[in-house]
């Protein structure tokens, strides 16, 4: 298994578990400022993003 495949698999999973059924072309995992940044500058590029997070907040 490719390190790729690896993350691409633990994503489905998280986006599984949180019921979330559509297609993303960026899938952030954590909430921080870390993981908010690449969501809001992949959305400024055009594409799909979604953050997951554990917490209720950002």
């Amino acid at each position: 298994m490719t390190l790729k495949s690896f993350f691409t698999a633990v994503a489905m999973m998280l986006l599984a578990q949180a019921g979330i059924s559509q297609e993303y072309d960026v899938v952030v995992i954590g909430g921080t400022p870390t993981g908010v940044s690449p969501a809001i500058a992949a959305a400024w590029a055009g594409k799909k993003a979604v953050i997951v997070e554990q917490s209720p907040v950002l």
